[in-house]
């Protein structure tokens, strides 16, 4: 065999072992997603990816117009004015001002998977010149192993002050004091879609009142989710994120008038 042979040869052995290295690490992502958010479909990751792109968007465009408007005007009342903006982002409702989370505050995540979101906050507070280590993180996971990584991760990333447990939020619900649960600065989650078997039965007549806006459909968790959580907010200072697929914002009956107790409340933002 001939030297060029032989080299043309380990080039296409090479480009097998990468190529099944790839192939291995993507099934291995997918499977690592699906620890995080359950099965589901890769068609319908769009339900929650569209949306949040969307958002930020429209945030992206708002900032463009508004320095647009401060070029021309070098006043920042009249560069906020709604006439300046196609869309208006109400105050607070800016991508970067959703959660803001802030040194000394509080952060739960009642869905916690490995502890992805609860991450985000640190990063998100190193990269205004916080320091994280003055945040509280607590969250809860039902899956055994999920947890512990959780732990482990938070625990890597020099993180002291959290506390990690096991059990269905749901169901169990792990931090409270007395008989009402705990309640915290910031509240987020990517629960997984539209569980049906959530714990319906035991919301009938729910310790902690969670179901105050209604009850959510025997078949499908998310408002039940979004109950918990809202609850799970303080009065004054409470904020909550939460990713979940686009039906909630459309679907008709228990959810709908769920939704709208939710909108009249004045709780969680309309934008």
């Amino acid at each position: 065999m001939t030297t060029h042979k032989k080299q043309k040869q380990s080039i296409k052995i090479n480009n097998t072992i990468a190529n099944q290295s790839v192939t291995d690490l993507e099934r291995y992502l997918w499977e690592a997603a699906h620890i995080i958010t359950g099965p589901i479909d890769a068609s319908d990751y769009k339900t929650y990816i569209f949306p949040i792109l969307f958002f930020k968007r429209v945030c992206d465009v708002y900032d463009e117009e508004f320095e647009s408007a401060m070029d021309f005007y070098h006043d920042e009342d009249i560069a906020k004015a709604p006439e300046q903006h196609r869309i208006e982002v109400p105050e607070g409702c800016h991508w970067n001002e959703v959660l803001n989370p802030k040194p000394g505050e509080s952060i739960y995540d009642p869905a916690c998977g490995t502890g992805g979101m609860l991450l985000e906050t640190v990063h998100h507070i190193k990269e205004h010149g916080g320091d994280p280590r003055l945040i509280n993180l607590k969250g809860q996971e039902k899956n055994l192993t999920t947890e512990a990584i959780a732990r482990m991760n938070l625990y890597l990333h020099g993180m002291e002050d959290f506390d990690i447990r096991r059990g269905d939020t749901l169901r169990d619900p792990k931090f409270s004091i007395m008989d009402r649960l705990e309640q915290f600065d910031c509240v987020i989650a990517n629960p997984p879609f539209s569980l049906k078997e959530w714990g319906h039965k035991l919301w009938l007549s729910d310790p902690y009142n969670r179901h105050i806006f209604g009850l959510a459909p025997k078949t499908n968790a998310d408002f039940a989710w979004v109950m918990h959580m809202y609850v799970s907010m303080k009065e004054k200072t409470g904020r909550m994120a939460v990713v979940l697929p686009h039906g909630v914002l459309f679907r008709s009956g228990a959810e709908a008038r769920i939704r709208k107790k939710l909108l009249d409340d004045n709780g969680p933002n309309e934008s």
